[in-house]
């Protein structure tokens, strides 16, 4: 994620959440300040330690929290790129009023990934639940901070050996041969109107009844949620390039899926980013079988859940450790590696290491209920859209980001809602 970070496509991701109540900025700020002593790489820039090499090491600057009113906009005087050799990498803002609060988050994905962002929001209101009297409130867990030195070897080990690396710059060398298309910018790109102010987001909710329906018009086509998200999103994809982007129709399609690689057996890490992702490519020729699609998205996904630790993208992760010149070079190439990123988070309140009380659902922390849930992976050159799903409070809930250089904020809910309403349709048949 270091290799892969720049300027104009910072290697960053936000999240929003809302809160009915006000919040105690004492308590807020004590509670802030626990959890980033228990997440220590929160804390952390990139220097030459031993041997002269790249290590994460305590930064003399700790991240500070921007408190404003709710019609406080969030500025980046700086832009969104973080610099880890001279910041840490985490961001902070709090907007509120006396009756409503919203925490919006900036985390670079070197430092985290969303499980880890998680594990350290949920840490934060924990803090807060104590200090404002929250009751039923667990105690937090313990974490072992010397696990983080072990938290690539662990994923990537199987990796390791000479026949796997072998086959891996063969793989390597057939992906780079694939022609993938970015998604085409709209007929009313970025340029000709303000970007959307950060973070950018646009979200589409279906409501608890909305979203039983999709589940039973998935099962009446053999499909689970995830399948038809996947499938639907790569035809809407098809259907959207086919509209704005006819010089780029005949390249393929790529959806990047983040996989986690925690194992269950292992201790309780502090949060730092322990994913790898899988490439779901359709040719142009394969975009045509409609029918097929579901079935190959559900074989894929079935494959990738036993075979994660072995996708192509981990044995790009253990070849930049072996060779990290080369990878920079991969990464830094004109070519598209994926036209889509999509994380199918779930309820993420579900990764909090401290199960937080809850009324009708939802997310008790002292004075503050947590109402609402948003966030979307990083953007990456020609990835031009990022997409996450939360299913908090039994709803199902789409986030969109595209790409503030190529697509306004109506192209970005032109897209989103051509998305919606292939999923509608499933409903509805």
């Amino acid at each position: 994620m270091f290799l892969d970070d720049s300027p104009e496509y910072p290697m960053t991701f936000a999240e929003q959440y809302e809160f009915s109540g006000q919040i105690d900025r004492t308590a807020f700020e004590a509670a802030y300040q626990e959890a980033l002593d228990r997440h220590p790489l929160l804390t952390a820039i990139i220097q030459p330690a031993k041997a002269n090499r790249d290590c994460w090491v305590a930064s003399p600057r700790r991240p500070q929290i921007d408190w404003g009113d709710w019609e406080a906009p969030i500025t980046l005087p700086q832009g969104e790129f973080i610099n880890l050799r001279e910041d840490p990498g985490l961001r902070v803002w709090v907007r509120q009023d006396d009756q409503r609060a919203a925490i919006t988050l900036q985390f670079h994905h070197a430092t985290v990934d969303g499980i880890g962002s998680y594990q350290f929001l949920g840490d934060v209101l924990q803090g807060y639940a104590r200090r404002t009297g929250g009751t039923d409130v667990p105690e937090l867990v313990e974490l072992d901070p010397k696990s983080l030195r072990d938290r690539n070897r662990s994923g990537f080990e199987p990796l390791m050996t000479n026949d796997q690396m072998e086959h891996g710059y063969r793989e390597l060398w057939e992906f780079m041969k694939r022609r993938i298309a970015p998604v085409a910018p709209p007929a009313d790109p970025a340029g000709r109107r303000p970007p959307p102010p950060f973070p950018g987001i646009r979200s589409y909710s279906f409501d608890k009844d909305a979203y039983k329906q999709l589940r039973l018009g998935c099962q009446r086509e053999g499909l689970t949620v995830n399948d038809a998200l996947v499938s639907e999103l790569l035809l809407t994809l098809r259907d959207w390039n086919r509209q704005f982007g006819r010089h780029i129709l005949p390249r393929g399609l790529c959806i990047m899926v983040p996989m986690d690689l925690r194992r269950p057996d292992e201790p309780l890490r502090t949060a730092c980013n322990c994913v790898t992702y899988a490439l779901l490519r359709r040719s142009h020729r394969e975009l045509q079988d409609e029918s097929g699609m579901a079935d190959f998205v559900r074989q894929e996904m079935t494959r990738l859940k036993t075979e994660r630790y072995f996708t192509g993208f981990a044995k790009l992760m253990v070849m930049a450790r072996w060779n990290p010149k080369m990878a920079k070079l991969i990464l830094r190439s004109p070519k598209c590696f994926a036209s889509a990123i999509v994380s199918n988070t779930g309820d993420p309140t579900k990764s909090f290491y401290a199960a937080l009380p809850r009324v009708g659902g939802r997310v008790q922390c002292g004075n503050l209920t947590l109402e609402s849930v948003s966030g979307v992976p990083p953007l990456r050159k020609k990835s031009r859209v990022t997409i996450s799903i939360f299913t908090y409070l039994r709803e199902l809930k789409i986030c969109m980001r595209c790409s503030p250089h190529h697509f306004s904020a109506a192209g970005t809910q032109q897209l989103l809602d051509a998305f919606v309403a292939r999923l509608q349709s499933i409903a509805s048949r």
